[in-house]
């Protein structure tokens, strides 16, 4: 009955807390990191893709905006942007100017990438170092 579906549920909740905390510890950035790309994954399901966590496509303006959650607080970044990539940047700059672990779009040499920056070869970042 209920008690049995309440354990088993349970028991599948604590297996996915163990792997989320298996992936958290294996990953660079913790908890921070896993859920970026948790929310990649979840982005492409829903078909709302961006390239870049954090960033997002708004329809009523057709332009992109940078939001996202660290630590269970909300952070906005100022402005819209006609480029995806544009935005990206200014998400990179937020998190470097308030010092949050959260994986970079574009990241420096020794900087944590989020999967996105993985995905693009060395060769393909850009020079200006931005």
């Amino acid at each position: 009955g209920m008690a049995a579906a309440a354990s088993a549920a349970g028991g599948t909740a604590a297996f996915a807390a163990a792997g989320r905390a298996s992936r958290a510890a294996a990953h660079p950035l913790g908890e921070t990191g896993v859920a970026m790309q948790t929310g990649i994954g979840a982005a492409i399901k829903e078909g709302r893709y961006t390239k870049y966590p954090g960033v997002q496509f708004r329809r009523e303006t057709g332009k992109w905006r940078v939001q996202f959650k660290y630590q269970a607080v909300r952070h906005r970044v100022q402005g819209q942007f006609a480029l995806e990539a544009d935005a990206a940047r200014a998400h990179d700059a937020y998190v470097r100017a308030h010092g949050l672990r959260r994986p970079l779009h574009f990241p420096a040499d020794g900087e944590v990438g989020s999967l996105s920056a993985q995905a693009r070869r060395p060769a393909e970042r850009s020079p200006r170092g931005g």
